[in-house]
């Protein structure tokens, strides 16, 4: 029997039922056909730009990982589409396919790298993600001189009696609006969330009061937190005594350490303190030194100690001494 009696043996719903399911199969895909007389992408990944975007440290880490990453890795290891990994490979060796050879075509930007064939926003963050993981991205740095410290911590009864006091202890005017705070939670150790603080400029010697909220019930907060309160900051403060409360300089609001700098910590970052150390206690701070996280942290190295309902210092600067 031939192959032209077979096909008409075959009713025609079915072949309709057929062309149908091979349609949706390239539409899930997000395939789209080549030009003309390029056999060789027959299906090509999305066409159109992806939506991502990054800091200049990100996109620069993401680049890297595409121009010096080998195959083996960007398929396995950063979990690439085969096909996306097997196209940046051949982007970058160049016309002769040889690595290291004087027609090598590295990338030299986003928007090269995001027009390869099977490359698009699911491709990009996993790059992302990958130089992340092995600490390729650069960390942002703010301005030179740039100094905000948290001055006095308040750690009160109820819910919503805490607050976080900032101090410029620099020594010109500093945009709040780059800088966040950040809650590192128990055993975490990067930020489960983080608020940005306004867009005012606060001068030097100057303070910024900010708590969970200035409304509330009763007592919870008390009338003299709450009145002395420049900006509520919501579930960023709701802290209890052993998380960690970083000042953190993220512009791009990456919400993340390794995407900012941190100016200022409570804490060290990424270790649970043993108990509750900083729980229904008032701290102030006694020296202007910043604390970047990174060390063993004793507070009284950093702030003394006072009673968790004592608003006697509350949006005034400090005098430091740790006498």
């Amino acid at each position: 029997m031939s192959v032209r009696i077979l096909l008409r043996a075959i009713p025609s719903s079915l072949l309709l039922l057929a062309s149908l399911t091979t349609a949706c199969d390239v539409a899930e895909g997000d395939a789209q056909w080549s030009a003309p007389g390029d056999p060789s992408q027959a299906l090509a990944g999305p066409r159109s730009p992806s939506t991502f975007s990054g800091t200049a440290s990100e996109v620069a880490a993401v680049l890297l990982v595409a121009n010096t990453e080998s195959l083996v890795v960007l398929d396995g290891d950063v979990g690439l589409d085969v096909r996306a990994a097997n196209n940046i490979v051949e982007h970058r060796n160049g016309p002769d396919g040889i690595e290291a050879t004087p027609d090598d075509n590295p990338f030299d930007n986003l928007s090269e790298l995001d027009a390869v064939p099977w490359v698009g926003d699911s491709a990009l963050d996993a790059l992302l993600a990958w130089a992340y993981a092995n600490d390729l991205v650069q960390p942002v740095s703010p301005p030179a001189g740039q100094c905000l410290i948290i001055s006095e911590y308040l750690e009160g009864q109820g819910n919503n009696n805490k607050a976080i006091e900032l101090y410029n202890c620099g020594v010109d005017p500093l945009a709040l609006a780059p800088i966040s705070m950040c809650l590192v939670r128990n055993d975490g150790t990067d930020c489960e969330t983080t608020t940005a603080l306004a867009g005012v400029t606060l001068d030097p010697g100057e303070v910024w009061t900010t708590c969970r909220t200035n409304g509330g019930t009763f007592n919870d907060p008390f009338v003299p937190l709450a009145d002395g309160c420049d900006q509520p900051l919501g579930s960023v403060m709701t802290f209890n005594g052993d998380d960690r409360m970083v000042v953190l300089y993220d512009p791009a609001d990456t919400g993340s350490l390794a995407g900012g700098t941190v100016l200022d910590a409570l804490g060290q970052t990424d270790i649970r303190p043993a108990g509750t150390p900083w729980a229904e206690v008032g701290l102030r701070r006694c020296t202007t030194i910043p604390n970047a996280g990174l060390d063993p942290y004793d507070a009284s190295a950093w702030f003394t100690t006072h009673s968790r309902h004592d608003y006697s210092d509350w949006g005034i600067a400090p005098v430091f001494s740790c006498d």
